[in-house]
């Protein structure tokens, strides 16, 4: 992931974007790679790329601000004021020290109050869940849980 970090940071995106593909694919539950990744994405203007990965590294982590964070971010750069705001407000909610979710918050907060549009209530951090939901479909009795290591089995 460092080599990944190295390459994006040197400005060669495409080759960057492919190690962090590599290091997701030996050990798709890691966290950062995902948010590396989507950084690159949206450093490139892929935002929907990015909104993509920021939710796989949520997944995997829903008690972590960072991802929070940086999928806000994305959002915001859309336009997405809404989905920004609701992220941000978890981010906070997660890690209230964190000077970027509190920042962000605060600035979509006064793009809010700029356009005269109302503040949508939006999530709380209880909306947060605790871990990944796996669902099945309601006419099977189990189903294989390919988001957990091999063989799992998740239950309706």
């Amino acid at each position: 992931m460092a080599r990944g970090r190295h390459l994006a940071a040197n400005g060669d995106l495409d080759t960057a974007i492919g190690n962090f593909g590599k290091v997701i694919r030996l050990k798709p539950r890691m966290v950062g790679p995902y948010v590396q990744r989507g950084g690159v994405f949206r450093e490139r203007g892929a935002h929907d790329k990015a909104l993509d990965d920021f939710a796989l590294a949520i997944r995997n982590a829903p008690m972590q601000a960072g991802p929070y964070v940086e999928r806000a971010q994305s959002h915001e750069k859309l336009g997405r004021l809404p989905e920004a705001l609701d992220d941000f407000r978890i981010a906070r909610g997660l890690d209230p020290q964190m000077p970027a979710a509190n920042e962000g918050y605060a600035r979509v907060e006064a793009a809010f109050a700029a356009s005269g549009r109302p503040k949508p209530s939006g999530k709380s951090l209880s909306s947060v869940r605790k871990g990944p939901r796996y669902c099945v479909p309601r006419n099977s009795i189990i189903g294989i849980n390919l988001g957990r290591r091999s063989g799992e089995i998740a239950w309706q």
